[in-house]
């Protein structure tokens, strides 16, 4: 369903979803033109399969596990062990790491994109539709958005290696210091490397068949950046089933387990 029902639009309705409630209050009929794309049939489809796919993951997880004959809910084995725990959270810290730093590389190429907007440069468009496109304020600040909405996505990412996405920061006033539930960033994560991976799978085959559609393939820049969406998305992917791995606590339905640790602790521990 991954590969073949899901496009680029899922991407860009996620996107639009994020800058919707601060970018509405400026930009006229956005939020108006947001609903109804939601609500056009193809969109609901679009959802259903994404919903689907979400939904098969869980699926293979769970009968792998039970192949396996481990705990259906946390995925430990008869062989546990809490050595071996430790060197599991060691090494999911680790590929997490090397995950996140290419996640976060490509991630920041799509606000490139947007903010050299702001010194009068629009790649992949001529001189006359430079000047057009930057003439109209709103067309602006939806793209300066978008692009501010993947400065986010990079921030965010780090989360799943950092110590505050284990506990709320300082400055989160009353969340302080209290633990990150692990659904708060899995299921997000989870969402947005199905939609990135969706979006460089679309784009590739635009490019391949040379057919034009809601990403601008004909253009090397863009087309170089949603393609490399496709990357990013494997990256996030592979980083945010490290982070669930290393925040399993204590199973209470094997009761297998240690304590959560956070990433300094196990990297100590490994």
């Amino acid at each position: 369903m991954l590969l073949v029902f899901l496009d680029g639009s899922l991407l860009a309705w996620m996107g639009y979803t994020m800058i919707v409630p601060v970018t509405g209050w400026f930009v006229p009929d956005l939020w108006s033109s947001y609903v109804s794309a939601t609500l056009e049939p193809t969109a609901l489809t679009l959802l259903f399969c994404a919903l689907g796919v979400v939904l098969w993951a869980v699926a293979a997880l769970v009968h792998r596990r039970v192949v396996r004959g481990s705990c259906r809910r946390c995925g430990r084995g008869g062989g546990w062990t809490p050595e071996q725990e430790r060197r599991v959270r060691a090494r999911a810290l680790r590929v997490g790491r090397w995950a996140v730093a290419v996640g976060v590389a490509l991630a920041l190429l799509y606000p490139a994109l947007r903010f050299l907007w702001l010194f009068g440069v629009a790649l992949d468009f001529g001189e006359e539709e430079t000047r057009r496109l930057l003439s109209d304020p709103f067309t602006v600040a939806v793209g300066l958005s978008l692009g501010s909405a993947g400065v986010v996505g990079a921030v965010l990412m780090l989360g799943l290696v950092q110590r505050w996405g284990v506990r709320f920061p300082r400055w989160m006033v009353g969340l302080a210091g209290r633990r990150v539930p692990v659904a708060l960033a899995v299921v997000p994560a989870s969402l947005v490397t199905v939609a990135l991976v969706a979006m460089g799978r679309s784009t590739l085959v635009q490019v391949m068949s040379g057919a034009q559609g809601a990403t601008p393939v004909s253009e090397p820049a863009h087309a170089s950046v949603f393609l490399s969406m496709g990357v990013w998305g494997a990256a996030l992917g592979v980083a945010t089933a490290a982070y669930a791995v290393r925040r399993r606590a204590q199973c209470g339905e094997c009761g297998k387990g240690l304590p959560e640790a956070e990433p300094a602790r196990a990297v100590v521990a490994g």
